[in-house]
């Protein structure tokens, strides 16, 4: 079953959301994600399978990007 996660993030530039697109795409449990950076929280949604809110918090973090899950 797909799963909608949102993520409070640090991301701010064309290069960080980048660095993300890499990431992500090398993952087939992550179907679709996109970024407002116009939010303060410059919320990161992500629609997966089969993958937690933890992964990629710590998949980001690895890559010294700020992400933290939020609950709905």
């Amino acid at each position: 079953m797909k799963e909608v996660l949102i993520f409070k993030t640090s991301v701010n530039s064309k290069e960080e959301v980048e660095l993300v697109a890499e990431l992500f795409d090398m993952n087939s449990s992550i179907k679709k994600w996109s970024f407002d950076l116009n939010d303060p929280d410059r919320i990161l949604r992500v629609e997966c399978l089969n993958i937690s809110p933890e992964s990629i918090e710590d998949l980001l973090e690895f890559e010294g990007i700020y992400c933290t899950n939020m609950e709905y």
